[in-house]
């Protein structure tokens, strides 16, 4: 049988981003999908990525620095 997808919404929770603590405790921060989005938007728009644009990511994705840098190229 085939399975659907969930449906995800932008207010469905994408990420925790765990801060080093500078203005106090460490701390995990939730990410909702539109702020990933517009991130990932505003990103590319500010750096002018576009669909014949080239991403190398040198990092790993899974870690905060790559998943970001990553985001502009899945969104445009």
């Amino acid at each position: 049988p085939l399975h659907r997808a969930p449906r995800i919404t932008g207010e469905a929770l994408a990420s925790i981003i765990y801060s080093s603590g500078t203005t106090g405790d460490p701390k995990g921060i939730l990410h909702d999908h539109a702020a990933r989005f517009m991130y990932g938007v505003g990103f590319a728009q500010a750096f002018g990525i576009d669909r014949g644009s080239v991403c190398l990511l040198s990092t790993g994705a899974f870690s905060n620095g790559g998943g970001l840098m990553l985001l502009p190229a899945l969104d445009s």
